[in-house]
Formats: structure tokens, C-alpha cells, sequence
């Protein structure tokens, strides 16, 4: 069959959740035969088998998330045109995605897969709570959840997000597959950190003001004041890490933390052996108690002692001995909980061990494997009810 993929993520290079589930999708259906065309923002033109349609993701530009959004789904609704028309499966990674490949699958009666990563409205309900923009963004949540109640099938990424969606008279068959741990990041019995007299803590990935930035800083400066042996890492790209490195800088303790920008999934995994303590940083908000992060997945396979939010979706897929939890959104627990990591470092390896075991059981391309045996299987039955 023929299949059109597209998430907003930008894939190549790899970006995050969405453009991992897109390229090990993909390649999979390849596998089983099948003819893949991937639309997504990225830099080439073809991947092996499969021809890639290139199209502009303007969230990677400093534009208001709405905005960035609206430009994005316009994008790809006029590129999408042309190769909706030849294909006879799309399947929609991600809210931005999903809306223009829905109304044309919808219009050329398409079998339409739905696989949002996140409900983004959720997270603009939280931002725009005290603005006059807030009754459009509730008309915007309405809307999300139009389009994926017009998909056949649906993949949620938790139990709690496929809750959310029954919650919302969605009646399509919803199914859970969980993200992964990049095969790229897994660090072997070679590779093991080597001791040292410093600890690293280390955050990678973009940390959205809204999530506490500035609060993140605040508490990095009283933990590196207290702990002399501590030293942090901070990627991402110049335009989510500009506001910290300002804070820093305010902070005055640019010499303990180092920013090398956005890296590349070989400089991630070199980074990541160096470091001790991962961090996630998320609030107590709707949007995030339905997703997992997939920083969790990588500090498992890095050896990495994850400090977590304690959020629903991060709740099914760990238990308080595989990671350590603080109250979500409270950064006077977080800084206590560094600390006692950091003050007790050699009595948390068992959670290191449980991660590695953890990961066998979120290896991506199992996960996809399912996902592609429960694709087939429907579209089976859908052409079975056809005839």
C-alpha cells in the first residue's frame, strides 16, 4: 500500500519524539513492503527507499507558538495537495500535521491514522489562562480534537491521553504505543562513565519559559553555591537557551554551566556518558500529565539517574525505584532532590540498573513493530468490510 507520513518535527536531523516515530515508521513499512513517502521539515531529499517532500516547520524560528503553528499547518496544507491525492494512507504525527492531512483525507476519502504526540492546545489553554485570547484558544482545543475524532484509527502515547480523548466522545478505536529510547543513545558495558571527582547534571533539550526557565536557573545557582563538585550541562537550540544564558549570567555562575548548543545525537550520547544526574523539567498542567518525554528514555539507556515530574503518563511507564520524582512544578522540591542525589550519589545506582532493564521494554523499533501489526490489521478489516 501506499503511505504518506508527516509530522511538524524536523526530521532530518533527528529533532524529538515525533521524528523518531516518523523515520522508524516509515522504515518499517518498508520492511513490510510497503511504498513510504515522508513529508517533513528537514534537508534531503530521499531517505533509502523512501522519497522525502521537504516543507517549512516555522516552529524552529523565534514566532509565537500560535503563529508558528498557523504558518506551519499552512505550509503543509498547500504542499500536502498534490501527494494526499496519490497515496491511499496518511498517517498525521503531531497536532500541526494532522489538521491539513485530516480535512484532505477527509475531502479524498482517505484511510487517515492519527498520532498526535501532544494535545498543543492544552498547553496554549495554560499560557493564554489570564488573556483575551483565551475563549480562541478553547474554540482552537475544540477544534484539535475535531480533527483527530475524524481519523479511523487513533495511537494515543499513554493510557492518560487516551483517557482524555474517550473523555471527548472520540468512539474511534484508540490505541496506546508508548516512545522509545533512540538505539543511537544506548551506551555500552565499553562506554561506562568513568569516576571522577565532579558531578554533572545535565538537561537536554529545549525548557519553554512557561515551564519555569527562570525558576530552573534560580535553583541551579542555590544547589551550585552549596555543592562546590557539581557542574551542568544545558543544550538546546540559541533561540530556547538565550534567556537562560541571561539568567546565568545574572546568576553569576556562567563558569559552572555550559551551554554547547544544539548537538548532534553523537555529541548527545558523549555528553550524556559524562554525565551523572538527568533533569526533566515540566509543571503540573494538563497537557504535560499526557505525555512522557523521551529525556527519560535517554538517560535510562546513558546510565543517567533521572529526576523526574511526578506526572500520569510519566507515572505508567516508571515507578519511583527507576527514576527520582519531585512534586511537578515545585522547584523548591527539585532543588532537594538534587541535592540529595548529589550529597548520596553512590546509593542511587540501583536505579541506573533498573533503567537499563526498563529500556528492553521501550526499544523504539518494538514499539513501532507494534504499532505497524495493529495498522495492518485494521486496514485488513477495512477492506474486508468494503467488500
Amino acid at each position: 500500500m501506499n503511505f504518506l507520513i508527516s509530522t511538524q518535527d524536523i526530521v532530518f536531523p533527528l529533532s524529538g519524539g515525533g521524528s523518531l516515530r516518523t523515520l522508524f515508521l516509515g522504515k518499517e513499512l518498508v520492511n513490510r513492503g510497503h511504498n513510504v513517502t515522508l513529508l517533513v521539515p528537514g534537508n534531503i531529499n530521499k531517505y533509502e527507499s523512501m522519497k522525502v517532500i521537504r516543507f517549512k516547520s516555522f516552529t524552529e524560528y523565534n514566532l509565537p507558538k500560535i503563529l508558528a503553528g498557523v504558518l506551519s499547518a499552512t505550509e503543509l496544507f498547500i504542499k500536502s495537495f498534490f501527494y494526499v491525492i496519490k497515496t491511499e494512507v496518511i498517517i498525521a504525527i503531531g497536532p500541526i500535521s494532522l489538521i491539513p492531512l485530516s480535512l484532505w483525507g477527509k475531502i479524498f476519502k482517505k484511510y487517515i491514522i492519527a498520532s498526535p504526540t501532544d494535545i498543543n492546545s492544552e498547553y496554549l489553554l495554560y499560557n493564554y489562562r489570564n488573556s483575551l485570547l483565551y475563549p480562541f484558544i478553547k474554540i482552537l482545543n475544540k477544534i484539535e480534537i475535531w480533527f483527530i475524532r475524524q481519523a479511523n484509527i487513533i495511537f494515543a502515547v499513554s493510557k492518560a491521553m487516551k483517557k482524555y480523548l474517550e473523555e471527548r466522545n472520540i468512539c474511534k478505536p484508540i490505541f496506546v504505543n508508548y516512545d522509545g529510547y533512540n538505539p543511537i543513545l544506548n551506551v555500552s558495558s565499553k562506554e561506562t562513565k568513568k569516576r571522577k571527582k565532579e558531578i554533572i547534571i545535565i538537561h537536554h533539550g529545549s525548557i519553554d519559559k512557561f515551564e519555569g526557565s527562570e525558576e530552573f536557573i534560580s535553583i541551579l545557582s542555590n544547589v551550585l553555591k552549596k555543592q562546590r563538585n557539581v557542574k551542568v550541562i544545558i543544550t538546546g537550540l540559541e533561540k530556547d537557551i538565550k534567556n537562560l544564558k541571561e539568567d546565568v549570567k545574572r546568576s553569576k555562575i556562567e563558569e559552572k554551566i555550559i551551554f554547547p548548543g544544539w548537538v548532534s545525537l553523537n555529541k548527545l550520547k558523549e555528553l550524556l556518558i559524562k554525565a551523572d544526574i538527568g533533569v526533566v523539567i515540566k509543571k503540573d498542567i494538563p497537557g504535560n500529565h499526557l505525555v512522557t518525554t523521551l529525556k527519560i528514555f535517554d538517560y535510562w539507556c546513558s546510565r543517567t539517574i533521572p529526576i523526574v515530574p511526578e506526572l500520569k503518563a510519566i507515572k505508567e511507564i516508571a515507578s519511583s525505584k527507576d527514576v527520582v520524582y519531585y512534586r511537578a512544578g515545585s522547584f523548591k522540591d527539585l532543588e532537594q532532590k538534587i541535592n540529595k542525589v548529589v550529597e548520596n550519589i553512590s546509593k542511587f545506582t540501583n536505579i541506573k540498573k533498573r533503567g537499563l532493564k526498563k529500556i528492553h521494554k521501550f526499544n523504539f523499533r518494538k514499539c513501532i513493530k507494534d504499532m505497524v501489526d495493529i495498522i495492518e490489521s485494521e486496514l485488513k478489516n477495512e477492506l474486508k468490510n468494503k467488500r
